[in-house]
């Protein structure tokens, strides 16, 4: 039997799963004010977003 279910992302900066209803932000790769409104962004922790 194999099991469907998604997994949960991993943050890129802490290499950690992020499981449903933690605090969880968008990080643009380029910021926004350099030109990354409509670029490529990755999910991270909220926490570790702050740092």
């Amino acid at each position: 039997m194999t099991d469907d279910t998604p997994a949960d992302p991993i943050c890129p900066l802490c290499d950690r799963p992020i499981p449903p209803g933690v605090p969880q932000s968008l990080h643009h790769l380029v910021p926004k004010l350099r030109g990354g409104k409509g670029g490529p962004t990755v999910l991270l922790h909220q926490i570790c977003g702050l740092m």
